[in-house]
């Protein structure tokens, strides 16, 4: 995988581009094959240069696992290479539950825990959590701190001193979050209500 579409670690092979170049090398002047879909190397043709140097141009990937393989052919002698590079197009996204979404509370923690999950094959980012991840009603977020089964600890401090009463908002930033292809989350809205009241 070309390092230019290799969006996640270089050489991790995962990826959350779907039309990739692809590189190797091999004896100068071999010609080499392409197998995308295991029914034989029919998916693409060309000759290695004085170097070695080979590669196949906008190699369209589905998303998932794809199982590539190379046959470099001189004179009588074939040589098979294979390859599986993985396809995340899903960026991480965002649930609230500390206090729970749509939950009514009377008295506040200090902080909101998110747990973030991903639908793809990439795992979270976790370096890239930080306070910018979220915004709260009449709050700074102050910390991000990561906990177990992908949930993060937001503490905050309120203006002036505690969050008002009625609807807190907590916004999920977009883009501020990754998986391990490079895929950032989008934005959303979730809230919880405060509720201060006695009854009369």
């Amino acid at each position: 995988l070309a390092i230019g579409d290799d969006s996640g670690l270089i050489g991790d092979q995962l990826t959350n581009q779907t039309l990739v170049r692809l590189e190797g090398t091999t004896r100068s002047g071999t010609t080499v094959s392409l197998d995308l879909d295991g029914d034989g190397f029919d998916d693409g043709t060309t000759v290695a240069d004085a170097t070695g140097a080979f590669s196949f141009s906008d190699v369209l990937l589905a998303a998932g696992t794809n199982a590539l393989s190379v046959e470099a052919v001189d004179g009588d002698q074939r040589v098979e290479a294979s390859l599986q590079i993985v396809v995340d197009i899903d960026g991480p996204q965002a649930e609230l539950v500390t206090p729970m979404a749509g939950s009514v509370v009377n008295m506040e923690p200090g902080y909101v825990d998110i747990r973030w999950t991903d639908a793809g094959l990439a795992s979270l980012d976790v370096d890239s959590f930080g306070t910018g991840d979220i915004s709260i009603t009449s709050a700074t977020v102050e910390s991000a701190t990561p906990l177990d089964d992908g949930v993060v600890r937001y503490q905050y401090s309120s203006t002036p001193d505690a969050l008002p009463e009625g609807t807190i908002t907590v916004t999920v930033n977009a883009g501020e979050v990754l998986d391990t292809a490079g895929n950032a989350n989008e934005a959303d809205e979730l809230t919880f209500s405060v509720d201060r009241s006695s009854p009369v």
